[in-house]
């Protein structure tokens, strides 16, 4: 083989490998794909904040790179958006820390009765691939399950019920249930609308 052909073909296969290990960390770190599908359509996202909060600015960010659906609600410049902060706060027991979200997902089919699913998250969370897990399932018994935890290689299930709704706290790149608020998933989008 000529020499010349033995640097073309290392050339190649180092281009391969950064191609390859480029790929790899985009999608690990929320990438995952083309824009338009790194975010699921059917989620939509209420971010109570505050402009100048690290966190709080990164999650936003990371939204908006990714075209999610989502509205932040300024804890600082909007009485509204504090007054509903407070209340989850007081009524409901989420902890007192921003960014926190209340999350809607649209279902495609009915889960006992319920076309909407409705969650709690506290903390930012910029993994595209573990949005698109945070939803509930039917096992094969029937049982409607949702994620007890979720990261970029599990995803663990428990038993729901459908009159509260659950509270997931992140964590590098995971997201676990921690709490079960009080309320139902109806009663959280008219008690809590979300104020741009």
């Amino acid at each position: 083989m000529r020499r010349e052909h033995l640097w073309m073909l290392i050339l190649v296969g180092v281009a391969a490998i950064a191609v390859a290990v480029v790929a790899y960390y985009s999608f690990m770190s929320g990438g995952g794909g083309s824009t338009n599908s790194s975010f699921p359509d059917n989620v939509a996202v209420c971010v109570y904040g505050a402009h100048g909060c690290p966190h709080c600015d990164r999650y936003r960010t990371w939204l908006k790179s990714v075209n999610a659906n989502f509205k932040f609600c300024d804890v600082q410049t909007n009485a509204t958006c504090l007054q509903i902060a407070k209340k989850l706060v007081n009524e409901l027991g989420v902890p007192p820390a921003i960014p926190m979200s209340i999350v809607k997902v649209e279902l495609s089919k009915p889960i006992d009765g319920h076309n909407v699913f409705v969650f709690m998250l506290i903390g930012e969370f910029e993994y595209s691939k573990v949005w698109f897990e945070l939803k509930p399932k039917v096992a094969s018994n029937g049982t409607t399950l949702i994620p007890k935890f979720a990261s970029l290689d599990t995803v663990k299930y428990v038993k729901y019920d459908w009159s509260y709704v659950p509270m997931y706290e992140s964590s590098g790149g995971s997201v676990k249930l921690a709490k079960e608020l009080s309320i139902s998933p109806a009663k959280m989008l008219h008690e809590f609308p979300c104020h741009p």
